[in-house]
């Protein structure tokens, strides 16, 4: 876990490879676009840009009104429905961004995109996910207009995380972002997973196209199982395609 922290702070420290980074986050989130010679300062731009295309989207599809991201976190009762609904949806994104990066090693602080809090990478992974999970869940239960919206709304977040498997992805992801690709394939070496004791299960890793896009699958050879893939490290047999 350590080589993965190390390996943050030296990607986090070093303006080309930070900047590859956010490349690489910006490629997941819209892969039909090329971004390849795009400054952070473009970077910034054309995700806001495209940011508040998809809340437009969600407005016109659910009828509900959108007069922008307005609340106050101290104060939750005092946004409207809608933001209320987001605020709701986004905290658990957040939480379990925040559980996967602890849980791979990674610090919580070090972000690329969000820079100067304490939870800048959690922000930066949930951003990933939010126009796919929380944007349109929190619209369409706003205009649904239930009388306990936050419980309605954090119970179809916890649902459509399950069912699009976040979790996984969110592994999946963030080693992409952060390892090259021989350790990708080789997760042991990069300090991901343990170094297979002699004599223990063999198996065979797979390369990825893109943050989450399994090329193959893993091949496990032991009754068992790989422990790792129960904590979302590297894929079992049933990984989903992105």
């Amino acid at each position: 876990h350590s080589r993965m922290l190390i390996r943050q702070a030296e990607l986090v420290s070093n303006h080309r490879k930070h900047l590859d980074v956010v490349r690489k986050m910006y490629q997941l989130r819209f892969p039909e676009e090329d971004v390849s010679h795009l400054t952070m300062q473009q970077l910034r731009g054309r995700e806001g840009s495209r940011v508040r295309t998809v809340y437009r989207k969600a407005s016109q599809e659910t009828g509900v009104p959108w007069s922008g991201r307005l609340y106050r976190p101290e104060d939750f009762a005092s946004g409207d429905p809608v933001n209320q609904a987001l605020s709701a949806a986004h905290a658990c994104l957040y939480g379990l961004a925040h559980a996967v990066i602890v849980a791979l090693g990674c610090a919580p602080g070090l972000g690329f995109v969000h820079v100067g809090h304490e939870c800048s990478f959690v922000y930066d992974i949930a951003d990933l996910y939010k126009a796919e999970v929380t944007i349109p869940i929190a619209f369409e239960v706003a205009a649904q207009a239930p009388e306990d919206l936050p419980a309605v709304v954090r119970r179809r977040v916890r649902d459509a995380m399950v069912e699009h498997h976040i979790l996984e992805r969110m592994v999946h992801d963030i080693r992409w972002l952060l390892l090259t690709e021989e350790e990708q394939l080789f997760p042991a070496y990069a300090g991901v997973i343990p170094a297979r004791p002699a004599g223990a299960w063999p198996c065979i890793a797979f390369p990825r196209t893109r943050g989450g896009d399994p090329v193959s699958q893993v091949i496990q050879t032991s009754e068992s199982g790989l422990f790792p893939a129960h904590a979302g490290v590297i894929p079992g047999n049933s990984l989903p395609q992105r």
